[in-house]
């Protein structure tokens, strides 16, 4: 009887894993790793600066740079110490002027918008009284670049190709790319089906630039690669689960999340030593809360797991690090929009 139990047991765990030995989603690969709970150490609240809508955030020497997605100035300059903000930045097409963001991007001492309408990186200037851009990097000779991320004259994008996943730039030139990840779920997909269900990866630079990260947010896999003049390589991929999708019937995009399908990592930032990923893990049966994630997985640059953080307060989108005030932050809707730090152990 013992025996058979046994046998029960064991054809019950073999169904159930992974018959490519992959993980079910990063708790499980985290397992081993030292978690830690965090409070919420400090909380700016936004509506008070008029910022109704917080869309995206970075964080330069105690001053946010917060992408408000409703009324003229798009960009608020918050310095919360001083109790100070400057506004600026209208939605339009004229000089100035921006339609669409995909967020901030940081170059060398250089912060500023990623423009993916124009093709544009525009710098973000502080006045004494105002915001403006200035134009910095015009990318519009490249094809389709999707979520880039930015390194002096590098650039690593979701293709948005049949054939193609990753696009590696050197400058003006096209020197690597890197194809398609295989799950089985997904092996069957036809190649502009195959662009659809991994175009949400978001990238991010090591500092140095000799390393990047990627992390998808529909579904779940993460990627580390090595840059060089000459190209870039994959060193390490965990996948965790694919997209969950359906077939629309539209000529324009065949295939579309389900309500089942879960989101993976929601915000991506990295520092010289460590990558941190904001994991939801929840299903898109409601939106509303569906990319708001309270996981934070740190990974080093070799791809190990090192631990992982529980978040007091959900955060939404973007997280940065503060190395320098040992923070983690992010924007969080508590109602209401809100800056939430962490102080980090």
């Amino acid at each position: 009887m013992i025996f058979l139990l046994l046998i029960i047991a064991f054809l019950i765990v073999s169904c159930s894993a992974r018959n490519d030995g992959r993980f079910i989603d990063p708790l499980e690969h985290f397992n081993d790793q030292p978690a830690y709970q965090l409070k919420a150490n400090n909380r700016i609240d936004l509506d008070c600066y008029e910022i109704y809508k917080p869309w995206a955030i970075t964080r330069e020497k105690g001053t946010y740079f917060i992408y408000d997605d409703v009324g003229h100035d798009l960009i608020k300059v918050l310095n919360p110490q001083k109790g100070t903000i400057k506004k600026g930045v209208n939605r339009g097409s004229g000089p100035g002027e921006i339609i669409l963001s995909e967020g901030f991007y940081k170059m060398e001492s250089t912060t500023g918008l990623i423009e993916n309408n124009r093709m544009m990186l525009y710098k973000l200037n502080v006045s004494t009284d105002s915001v403006y851009l200035t134009p910095h990097i015009d990318y519009n000779s490249f094809q389709f670049l999707y979520n880039p991320a930015f390194y002096n004259d590098r650039i690593i994008s979701t293709a948005f190709n049949d054939s193609v996943w990753i696009r590696y730039y050197e400058g003006n030139r096209l020197v690597s790319t890197i194809d398609y990840p295989h799950f089985e779920e997904t092996e069957h997909l036809s190649g502009g089906d195959m662009a659809w269900a991994f175009i949400s990866m978001r990238f991010r630079f090591k500092p140095d630039g000799k390393r990047a990260v990627g992390a998808l947010q529909s579904g779940c896999l993460i990627s580390f690669f090595d840059c060089t003049e000459s190209g870039i390589s994959e060193s390490v991929q965990h996948k965790y689960f694919p997209l969950d999708f359906a077939y629309t019937g539209k000529e324009s995009r065949s295939i579309g999340e389900t309500p089942d399908c879960r989101v993976g990592f929601c915000g991506l930032t990295c520092t010289d030593n460590y990558i941190y990923a904001l994991y939801s893990g929840k299903t898109m049966e409601n939106l509303t809360s569906a990319f708001r994630a309270s996981h934070v997985f740190v990974y080093d640059w070799e791809g190990r797991p090192v631990k992982r953080y529980e978040l007091e307060k959900e955060l939404f989108g973007d997280i940065g690090v503060d190395e320098d005030a040992g923070i983690l932050y992010g924007i969080s809707y508590d109602p209401e929009g809100c800056i939430i730090e962490y102080k980090l152990n």
